[in-house]
């Protein structure tokens, strides 16, 4: 008898560790999964208003009429943007296109910025002038898991701990493409792991993790 309840002891023990550890996985596989929503998420939008902006191009807006701006934002303000907003991105009258942030659970800073004056590296024309600048989608001090999902949604599969280091000028877009009047476009992406790549999370120098999507090739 004593027998028998030490094996019912030790299968008890057992099981208790199996249903355990499988609960541990299972939290980590539910965290992962909704950083992978988070991500696609973040792709939508990004992908929401490339096509706003492509299509208000097509309309006859000139890049530099482009405003961002949206509700309380008065970060992306373009002065020169045509005051009947029909090139506004997220207003009715031009883009029509909802303004969304990011998961604050997975971004210390949620908000996306769109930002002028960097030039990527491979992607269109790279020069040290402003007219080689592109329009991009920034989202910065990004969570390591988002961060992760982010690059393998974009299929760029690298340990979180293995990202290549850069660092962008983040003016936000106000009609022009010359980030505090220097007269030059700051060149991103140096790393060969970043070259050519128009849709990355990276470690910026001055930022920490940072999403970085091209909105408008240059």
């Amino acid at each position: 008898m004593l027998f028998l309840i030490l094996i019912a002891a030790a299968l008890f023990a057992a099981l208790s560790y199996v249903v355990a550890q499988s609960s541990r996985s299972g939290g980590g596989d539910a965290a992962r999964d909704k950083a992978r929503l988070a991500a696609a998420d973040i792709m939508n939008q990004a992908t929401a208003v490339q096509t706003s902006v492509g299509r208000l191009l097509i309309g006859g807006c000139l890049d530099t009429d482009l405003s961002f701006e949206s509700g309380n934002d008065t970060v992306h303000v373009n002065p020169g943007a045509p005051v009947d907003n029909h090139c506004h991105v997220f207003h009715p009258a031009g883009g029509g296109t909802p303004p969304r942030q990011a998961d604050p659970q997975y971004a210390g800073d949620p908000r996306f910025y769109y930002v002028s004056s960097s030039a990527i590296t491979n992607i269109a024309t790279t020069c040290t002038d402003p007219s080689c600048a592109d329009l991009t989608m920034n989202l910065y001090d990004v969570g390591e898991v988002l961060c992760e999902e982010l690059n393998t949604a974009n299929g760029y599969r690298v340990a979180v701990t293995d990202l290549p280091t850069d660092t962008q000028a983040g003016c936000p877009f106000e009609g022009t493409y010359d980030c505090a009047g220097n007269g030059n476009a700051e060149i991103v992406f140096a790393s060969p792991e970043l070259r050519g790549k128009n849709s990355v999370c990276y470690r910026d120098t001055v930022k920490g993790l940072t999403f970085t999507h091209v909105i408008l090739e240059r």
